[in-house]
């Protein structure tokens, strides 16, 4: 059922109420958006999403004043699904994720895809964990072969540039989270293959699993950019 105009009133002093500690943000990010977030939160759960949507924006700001990020207008191609999904998030860590993600398009509005809101929603707190983790491992490893390389050049031909994540990382997650990640085109499965000498079989390569090139992209989005300073992209 529609609100009435005094329903309509009262809805909006609510979420400004509510916003008012982060309202220059709410102006910068939102732009022309910005008195309608009752709206763009629809009906259903208005005050808790609302509260939601509060915590995650202070949060926005702490990231981009640390990270020395000055807010801009976010593409209402990424502001409105991030706004909808994140409203529905109580958990902290991936309350963090969706706050980096805003500084993030905020920072680099032609740099993110308009899929990261979609993913980002699509994934449980113990994926987001893991992701972090093997994105750790990953660039940790990348910088260990990429300082063999330098030391000894003569042994770069046929070094692998795609560095799997450590088995006592995979080992945390199931089959079940490997499928969503791959379905989410975040990690990729490279099958092992044969390995024979003089065409005889002496055993099996085992399978690996890499992060893609559009899961790094992803996983930075979602990370304060502070977090990323110092580490090369694997």
């Amino acid at each position: 059922m529609p609100l009435d105009p005094d329903e309509t009133e009262l809805v909006k002093a609510a979420v400004e109420g509510a916003l008012a500690p982060v309202k220059e943000l709410v102006l910068r990010a939102f732009g022309p958006l910005a008195d309608q977030i009752g709206d763009i939160l629809g009906d259903y759960g208005r005050q808790y999403r609302v509260r939601q949507l509060s915590k995650i924006l202070a949060k926005t700001k702490r990231i981009a004043d640390k990270a020395g990020i000055e807010i801009n207008l976010v593409p209402p191609r990424i502001l409105l699904p991030a706004v909808h999904f994140a409203s529905l998030e109580s958990d902290d860590a991936l309350q963090e994720k969706w706050a980096a993600l805003l500084a993030s398009t905020s920072a680099e509005p032609d740099r993110i895809p308009p899929s990261f809101p979609d993913i980002l929603h699509s994934l449980s707190p113990a994926e987001v964990r893991f992701l972090d983790r093997a994105f750790d491992n990953v660039t940790q490893n990348s910088l260990r072969v990429e300082g063999a390389i330098d030391k000894m050049p003569q042994f770069s031909t046929g070094i692998r540039t795609d560095i799997a994540i450590d088995d006592g990382i995979l080992e945390v997650a199931d089959e079940v989270m490997l499928d969503n990640l791959q379905r989410l085109g975040l990690v990729r499965l490279i099958p092992g293959a044969d390995v024979t000498i003089n065409a005889d079989p002496v055993g099996d390569e085992r399978d690996r699993y890499v992060i893609t090139a559009f899961g790094r992209a992803f996983i930075r989005a979602c990370r304060p950019p502070e977090l990323d300073q110092t580490a090369s992209d694997p």
